[in-house]
């Protein structure tokens, strides 16, 4: 999509998996890559105490050791004034469960990689838009000091391409 400045900025989020695997495949090349990969590490009592379920993440990376990295994907349009990407555009409880999930695996032995896949190449960093949905803003946070790597990376949208640029600072 063409914003009114000549911006371009990629709307279609079933393009923002297959880039991602991409991008996990060049950088994990030691790991097998399982898109749709279901978690349910839950015990029993927590899942009662929780109400939790299964949950789906876009992938799971497991190293020939056996080392799994559980992967959730986001697709980032959104900017702030000050020209930083944020996530989410709206509240997302969906989202929040993602990081609390995220959090679980890694205090069970795994990794986990949140990763913010910007689909414009105007900005300078990414935060949490604390402003649109606070509870995710601070499940970010707790996220973070858990152990969970955060990445944000942009991409250059052309009209017949999205290329990766470059990893941006986080601002969580």
């Amino acid at each position: 999509m063409e914003l009114a400045d000549g911006t371009l900025t990629g709307v279609h989020t079933g393009r923002t998996n297959p880039l991602a695997a991409e991008w996990l495949a060049a950088h994990y090349p030691n790991h097998t890559l399982k898109p749709e990969a279901a978690y349910d590490n839950f015990t029993q009592e927590e899942m009662v105490e929780s109400k939790e379920a299964k949950t789906r993440f876009d992938f799971l990376l497991t190293d020939e050791k056996g080392q799994r990295t559980w992967v959730e994907v986001k697709t980032v349009t959104c900017i702030d004034d000050e020209r930083n990407s944020m996530f989410p555009d709206a509240v997302s409880t969906r989202g929040q469960k993602h990081l609390h999930t995220l959090i679980h695996a890694t205090q069970n032995g795994d990794s986990a990689l949140q990763l913010y896949m910007i689909m414009r190449d105007d900005t300078k960093a990414f935060r949490s838009a604390s402003e649109i949905d606070p509870a995710y803003a601070a499940a970010l946070k707790e996220a973070q000091k858990a152990g969970v790597q955060i990445l944000a990376l942009q991409h250059k949208v052309t009209p017949t391409a999205l290329t990766f640029t470059k990893a941006l600072p986080l601002s969580v």
